[in-house]
């Protein structure tokens, strides 16, 4: 196993959903200042996974067939491109445009990342790498919500939370083009056959987990969206 690698690809999402999580509670705040709605908040917050869902397909198919680094620096790239976009919406339009953007970039590292995880993993150890995986994931989600209202209170802009996500994606980047290689793409003849995807949704146990992932994604998007709001405007509290 190329633990280099995987050491470096785990630092490279840590920061990058380090960055994501920035702006994670406070971009429900951001869009009310802007006079949203609550049902254009669900709009904004679903459009970002709605793109993600309907890309992700496409990209691991085209890791596949192309490469996993390759996307994952495409998606990273995007990444802090986005981060720089969202400084610059000025109205919920915009601001939805730019969620439905990221939510493009997102398609292009998380998945693709995992799967590059899966390729490193030795046989029988998939469970324990897997985990370490998802741990520097999460790690970065939990430190990103503290950094950003930390950085709202001391700064009082978003512009300057938009910004730091931005360098984060682009440190992201630079450890992953420095430090991880390219994995070589199988070829066609040397795969073994797969399944094609209607016998696999036909399968119980991918049906179970299809619905166990669908049944999380809507409770973390509901209280996500919503949550900080509420504590905001019911407690009054800093947004740190």
């Amino acid at each position: 196993m190329n633990k280099r690698a995987f050491v470096s690809i785990c630092i490279a999402i840590f920061v990058a959903m380090l960055g994501m999580g920035i702006i994670s509670p406070l971009l429900t705040i951001y869009a009310k200042n802007m006079g949203a709605s609550g049902i254009w908040l669900g709009i904004m917050y679903s459009g970002f996974s709605l793109s993600r869902a309907l890309m992700q397909p496409v990209c691991g198919w085209l890791a596949d067939k192309r490469g996993k680094k390759m996307l994952i620096v495409a998606g990273l790239s995007a990444y802090t491109l986005v981060s720089i976009a969202y400084s610059f919406a000025t109205d919920m339009y915009q601001l939805t445009g730019v969620r439905l953007l990221h939510g493009l970039a997102s398609a292009l590292v998380i998945p693709v990342a995992q799967a590059y995880v899966g390729d490193l993993t030795p046989k029988g150890r998939e469970g324990t790498y897997m985990g370490l995986f998802s741990m520097s994931m999460q790690l970065g989600m939990a430190a990103g919500p503290i950094m950003g209202g930390s950085l709202f209170d001391i700064y009082s802009t978003m512009s300057s939370v938009f910004y730091t996500m931005a360098a984060l994606a682009g440190m992201g980047l630079v450890c992953l083009v420095i430090f991880v290689p390219e994995m070589h793409t199988v070829h066609h003849q040397n795969m073994v056959k797969r399944a094609p995807m209607a016998v696999m949704l036909r399968d119980d146990k991918i049906k179970a987990i299809g619905l166990y992932l669908a049944a999380r994604g809507i409770l973390r998007q509901s209280i996500s969206a919503f949550l900080p709001l509420f504590v905001v405007e019911t407690f009054h509290s800093s947004l740190s």
